[in-house]
């Protein structure tokens, strides 16, 4: 399949404001598709696109999605996901398909990022914040604990929240990103950096799209971000 048009994948990580990323994209769809950016509207949640890592993580790894799910992730849930996406790039005749799915950022193996690579029918730019470890580690366990996701003692779990956990080894989570896309298509931005700077993770996502000077803090003024 020949590559067309471009696209962006944002896969958070948790617990970095992504929510806030992702309700001001669907909020804003209409306006960003005037500008060029078509954010993707997700299966089972509109703008959390869980089935992309549901659809592309290995069978035997867990992720909350997969947990609290019903659902069968087999190959032929693989083979639906792609067919939506691509239906998804037909409809874009000019401008970039943005994604975003917090999900994402547990893929660990370079064959589960590659798979993420062959639904994609275009160049991807991943982006990815990065929060202090310790804070990170809080917030998920946290976050956990509220969907009743508590005691992991499985090392490889991504519900293990001790500190030995591998979910606070940054490099090695972007690792098979690098090596799927290309150290220059993997952006980082410091989390912490960006809320002390602008108070709101928003503004550093619109710059990464170019879009600064077209959105005002009015815009994103309410739209709650972590706070924990």
């Amino acid at each position: 399949m020949s590559k067309k048009s471009s696209c962006i994948v944002h896969i958070g990580l948790h617990k970095t404001g992504t929510t806030s990323i992702q309700h001001f994209l669907r909020e804003n769809r209409n306006r960003l598709q005037g500008l060029g950016f078509c954010f993707y509207h997700g299966l089972h949640i509109d703008e959390n696109h869980v089935e992309l890592h549901a659809a592309t993580m290995r069978p035997d790894r867990t992720s909350t999605f997969r947990m609290k799910s019903d659902l069968v992730f087999d190959d032929s849930y693989l083979k639906a996901t792609c067919k939506r996406v691509n239906a998804f790039f037909d409809q874009i005749e000019n401008g970039t398909a943005v994604f975003s799915a917090e999900g994402l950022s547990l893929l660990r193996y370079v064959d589960e990022v590659e798979k993420l690579a062959s639904i994609m029918p275009a160049d991807v730019k991943i982006i990815a914040y990065l929060r202090n470890p310790e804070d990170y580690l809080q917030s998920h366990a946290n976050q956990l604990s509220k969907v009743g996701i508590t005691g992991i003692t499985d090392k490889t779990s991504h519900a293990y929240m001790q500190s030995d956990t591998w979910m606070i080894d940054y490099e090695q989570r972007l690792e098979a990103y690098r090596t799927t896309f290309g150290q220059d298509n993997v952006i980082v931005v410091d989390y912490d950096e960006a809320c002390t700077r602008d108070s709101n993770v928003i503004p550093s996502f619109l710059r990464l799209l170019n879009l600064e000077n077209e959105f005002s803090e009015k815009d994103w003024q309410g739209i709650r971000r972590n706070q924990s």
